[in-house]
């Protein structure tokens, strides 16, 4: 009996050791890989917006992701200069006063594209049937919007 309970004690200590083992060598090489945030330095004078972007990427290891249509419509010129700057500082700047915007994914990678613009409509009108009856609890789609309804109360939008 003493023999199994001291196995037993053995096991479960040891399966505790080995739990904490992994656990602070994941949070050591996870705490790592988010302080090692790519660092540039950049110098542009009068250069645009896709040719400074083309750059960053280059020096940051192509970790941008950008359509060069959508960032060639960006007429801006930009004059800029960072030295030992983290990759997305450095994205921000050169996108600051365009029509372009970035965000940072979890895996590192730099999405660039063009600015949402969200435009507020008001719809107002009335829904029947044929005989001009109003339809309670209707739902009304917007054309050439996605994801957009509109219930009604008493066919009165």
């Amino acid at each position: 009996m003493k023999k199994r309970l001291k196995t037993k004690v053995f096991l479960e200590l040891s399966c505790a050791f080995l739990f904490l083992g992994v656990s602070l060598f994941s949070s050591t090489s996870l705490f790592a890989q988010q302080k090692e945030a790519k660092v540039i330095s950049v110098d542009f004078k009068d250069v645009s917006v896709l040719r400074a972007l083309h750059e960053i990427n280059r020096l940051s290891g192509d970790l941008l992701s950008f359509q060069e249509e959508v960032v060639m419509k960006e007429t801006k010129k930009i004059t800029l200069k960072r030295e030992n700057v983290a990759v997305i500082e450095v994205v921000k700047a050169c996108l600051e006063g365009t029509g372009l915007q970035c965000s940072e994914q979890a895996n590192g990678r730099i999405l660039i594209g063009a600015k949402q613009v969200s435009k507020l409509i008001e719809v107002s009108g009335r829904v029947t049937d044929e005989k001009g009856n109003p339809i309670a609890g209707a739902t009304v789609l917007i054309q050439g919007l996605r994801g957009v309804s509109l219930p009604t109360r008493k066919g009165v939008t």
